[in-house]
């Protein structure tokens, strides 16, 4: 009795396996920022920290930077996203899903 699993079977697993977490890193991307005033924006890797640091400043506060220097977490006005988006952001995102976002109050 041969036991071995198909090609075929292998095949369809994996890229099953794709699909879902695709689909799943879409779904996480896309969801709004829970607040409008603090976000993570991702700026395009060949932009120097001077750069960014010229296209933030105007909008909002840098609270922080990612480890690669284009992701920065920023606190600004109202309409931080949009300006955020014409000055160059490539993704806004919500802080929490990279771990750069304030953390929720405990009561």
């Amino acid at each position: 009795m041969d036991l071995t699993i198909p090609r075929r079977l292998i095949e369809l697993g994996v890229s099953a396996m794709a699909i879902l977490a695709s689909t799943v890193a879409v779904v996480l991307v896309s969801a709004p920022p829970s607040s409008a005033f603090v976000v993570t924006a991702v700026f395009p890797p060949w932009w120097s920290a001077a750069e960014i640091r010229q296209a933030v400043t105007p909008i909002g506060v840098a609270a922080s930077v990612g480890r690669t220097g284009n992701i920065v977490t920023i606190y600004g006005g109202v309409d931080l996203q949009a300006r955020l988006q014409r000055a160059g952001a490539w993704l806004i995102l919500d802080p929490r899903l990279l771990n750069c976002g304030p953390s929720p109050e405990r009561n």
